[in-house]
């Protein structure tokens, strides 16, 4: 079963925020790994298989779902916020279970 965090960064004059698992993460059915665009800054989580025996080299390119750029790169929980730089927090009691 997957989860969902609320992530926040702690710049308060940033205070940009997204719901995402952190990192790579597996359902019942998929598996999919959080992104952060280079271009727009936005995070998101890409399901990247529907089989966990196929790797990520394996499926077709990506694209970001706000802007469109294919300018992604990884993105784990501890990482910095892709919009200013800095920490990002997990805000308590915002979990999502998937699967």
């Amino acid at each position: 079963m997957g989860r969902l965090e609320l992530y926040r960064c702690r710049n308060w004059l940033c205070r940009y925020s997204a719901t995402v698992s952190g990192g790579s993460d597996m359902g019942m059915s998929s598996v999919s790994s959080t992104y952060a665009c280079k271009k727009c800054g936005k995070l998101q989580d890409i399901c990247h298989s529907t089989d966990e025996d196929e790797t990520e080299e394996e499926t077709p390119p990506m694209h970001c779902k706000k802007c469109g750029s294919h300018n992604l790169v990884k993105w784990s929980k501890g990482d910095a916020c892709p919009k200013c730089g800095r920490k990002m927090k997990i805000v308590p009691g915002h979990t999502i279970r998937w699967d």
